[in-house]
């Protein structure tokens, strides 16, 4: 398992002291109040920042970190991600999982003669109903499985696996 995970990204500038509106993927806020540091990842680089506050609520989330004082320093940071240690992100409740522990596992099936291996999550994509879990197919080519119950069994996160309930999906 990934030891940082995103948490969130930066929407946008909030007023003139350099304050960020965030976007918090769990939809949760109250793991961004215990935050102490934190860093902002775009396009391969990476920034440590100190954080001097956090306030509002989900949607409305702002963000003020130390040494971005300005409208202007603000909106640099735009669509830059927040990544933080695993024991700060907000914890999973039963049935969800980190995007960072779905992508590499293994996708298989339930067949005749035991387990058979379909391919590898290579991608985790939000859409408008579902997650997409999208799967490099071990004969070649890319399929799409929506994470839902109709579709996907036991996810067993330590051991890299996922259990598909129908394969014919990846047809």
């Amino acid at each position: 398992m990934k030891d940082r995970l995103a948490i969130g990204y930066i929407r946008s500038a909030h007023g003139t002291n350099g304050a960020l509106r965030v976007h918090s993927f769990s939809g949760e806020s109250e793991h961004f109040r215990k935050l102490e540091r934190l860093t902002l990842r775009y396009r391969g680089i990476e920034r440590e920042y100190e954080v001097e506050g956090v306030f509002g609520t989900h949607p409305t989330l702002l963000l003020k970190l130390k040494g971005v004082d300005t409208r202007e320093a603000a909106q640099r940071l735009q669509g830059w991600e927040i990544w933080v240690s695993r024991e700060k992100a907000a914890p999973c409740r039963e049935g969800e999982y980190y995007i960072a522990d779905l992508e590499g596992c293994e996708v298989y099936s339930r067949g005749e003669a035991g387990s058979v291996f379909h391919g590898t999550i290579v991608a985790v994509i939000e859409a408008p109903h579902a997650f997409l879990l999208e799967v490099a197919l071990s004969g070649g080519g890319r399929a799409m499985i929506p994470f839902q119950d109709h579709f996907v069994g036991e996810v067993d996160i330590l051991r890299r696996r996922i259990e598909l309930k129908t394969p014919w999906i990846l047809e």
